[in-house]
């Protein structure tokens, strides 16, 4: 494993500090370091205060329209306007962003509520027993 681990490479330090062994990983970490250049780009541009607006739901409706570009183009040749590649990095980092808001590190967004100690008490359905003496329109015009 030494001789694909180069020490002096950002990739290579990250391997060897967090005792990775297995050569994928390698691969791994530098998909990421890609991802995390193209986050602060796009933050440079757009900023958080687009995700704080819309929080939580707004990455999720953005990681959707991303899922579903991807199902559009995988029966196509190619894509006209974004790699399909484009997209899976950003839906990569809309998982990042999103493990951030939930976490409540997100700027503008608190963390979510805990979860309520009582469930909701589930509403009951009126009983529509059609043509029964149970359904109260039979007993008015029955």
């Amino acid at each position: 494993m030494a001789d694909l681990v180069n020490n002096e490479t950002l990739e290579g330090a990250l391997f060897e500090a967090l005792g990775c062994t297995e050569p994928l990983t390698l691969k791994f970490i530098q998909v990421v370091l890609s991802d995390v250049t193209l986050f602060d780009r796009k933050q440079h541009d757009y900023g958080s205060a687009n995700i704080a607006e819309f929080g939580l739901e707004g990455v999720l409706v953005r990681a959707n329209d991303k899922l579903a570009r991807l199902k559009n183009l995988r029966h196509k040749p190619a894509a006209k306007n974004e790699a399909v590649a484009d997209s899976w990095a950003d839906l990569s980092v809309y998982g990042v962003i999103a493990r951030l808001c939930l976490a409540g590190e997100w700027p503008g967004i608190g963390p979510p509520p805990p979860p309520s100690p009582e469930p909701p008490k589930p509403v009951e359905a009126p009983n529509h027993t059609a043509g029964t003496a149970q359904n109260p329109f039979w007993r008015v015009f029955g």
